[in-house]
Formats: structure tokens, sequence, C-alpha cells
């Protein structure tokens, strides 16, 4: 898929979005993806997630590149 980028969803937000993964167009900052996922995805908006890039949990604005692993994670708990 030229010029798009896969997200992977888990727990709540794959059944959120009924699918596991989801192709958006490429974007190079963190921001932007966020900013185009939320558009497409406006359900997504209110929920509590993290962003993982490359698995690395990220909140800051960092270059993504093509073939970054990006994935959504719901709220996890652990003891």
């Amino acid at each position: 898929m030229d010029n798009k980028i896969k997200i992977k969803l888990f727990g709540n937000l794959s059944e959120l979005a009924n699918t596991q993964e989801i192709w958006i167009d490429f974007k190079t900052t963190f921001f932007e993806l966020r900013d185009e996922l939320f558009l497409q995805f406006p359900l997504l908006v209110n929920k509590e997630f993290v962003f993982a890039i490359n698995q690395k949990i990220t909140h800051e604005n960092v270059i993504i590149n093509q073939n970054a692993e990006i994935a959504l994670l719901p709220p996890f708990s652990g003891g």
C-alpha cells in the first residue's frame, strides 16, 4: 500500500474499530499521524490509550519512518 502506514489496534480499541489493523495516509510526525487517525476514527478521540512507535510508547512529536511499527494500546494494569 503506497504512502500508507499500518496501525495495529489491541484490546477494546480493536473491538471499537471492528478491526485489528487500519491503514492511513503516511504522516512524517507523531502529531500529524495522531491528528489524521482522529479525523478518520473520531470514536477514538475520547478513548484512553497510548501510541507505541517501534515498541516504544510515545507522547512526543517524534519523526516516523515509512516502515515504523505503530500500535494503539489500551490501558493495562499489572502487578
